[in-house]
């Protein structure tokens, strides 16, 4: 990515101002508070079309179509909010926001890869989503993509770890808030890698992550990450 990391971007989650989740309308509400990006999940459907999908999938009128096992035509006339990556990024591109794409499948970061290459936007976006395994395989398969590991636990030792995974060449460190320890972000920093927190809504909180360097921090209320905190916007 373009920038060190020493920097603090706010990224708006699927969710952002109370739209609903995995649309359009979620990008452009949490862009026009100040958000520097979004966090988009993904998931790939039966005919190889990526498109944003929060865990457990789209619903509507009580049913749930699988995305793997139905057209990406089919699942549009059930739901007609369904978006695509493409459109997604168009509407990312055109405000020059920065982006994490969060996989439910790692083999969904091949095709995304193709997309982010062909629209110049690589060096923008982080993957996430992935357990320690899944991303060092990616890393190690594609050394282009810029890949986070997800931590279920904060690690007992932060100074091995983070030497761990700068081995694997992974691009840095994802978790919840309460696992990003000081020693730990320290650390990570020092070393060169990047921070980012997975979605917490609570104005301390937010707080104490730009505090702490973490250097993408997801949050459904961009507003409150950035109110009276002029000096972390980008």
């Amino acid at each position: 990515m373009r920038y060190s990391n020493r920097t603090s971007f706010i990224l708006s989650t699927a969710d952002a101002m109370g739209q609903p989740a995995c649309s359009l309308e979620a990008i452009m509400a949490g862009h026009a508070v100040g958000a520097h990006g979004c966090i988009l999940p993904v998931a790939t459907t039966q005919d190889g079309i990526t498109v944003l999908c929060a865990k457990g999938g789209p619903a509507a009128a009580g049913d749930a179509l699988s995305l793997r096992e139905n057209s990406f035509e089919t699942l549009r006339a059930t739901y007609p909010k369904l978006v695509s990556l493409g459109q997604a990024l168009e509407l990312v591109r055109s405000y020059s926001g920065k982006m994490g794409i969060e996989l439910h499948d790692p083999l969904t970061a091949a095709q995304v890869r193709v997309s982010l290459r062909c629209s110049e936007y690589l060096p923008h976006t982080y993957f996430c989503g992935l357990h320690p395994q899944q991303a060092a395989a990616l890393a190690a398969a594609y050394p282009d993509l810029q890949v986070m590991v997800d931590l279920p636990l904060s690690p007992e030792d932060p100074v091995t770890f983070v030497r761990g995974a700068q081995r694997l060449g992974l691009f840095g460190l994802r978790a919840a808030p309460e696992l990003l320890t000081e020693a730990l972000c320290i650390e990570a920093l020092r070393c060169g890698l990047f921070l980012a927190s997975t979605q917490t809504d609570d104005p301390a909180v937010l707080h104490s992550l730009v505090t702490r360097g973490v250097n993408f921090i997801e949050t459904s209320r961009p507003d409150l990450a950035l109110a009276g905190q002029p000096e972390y916007q980008a």
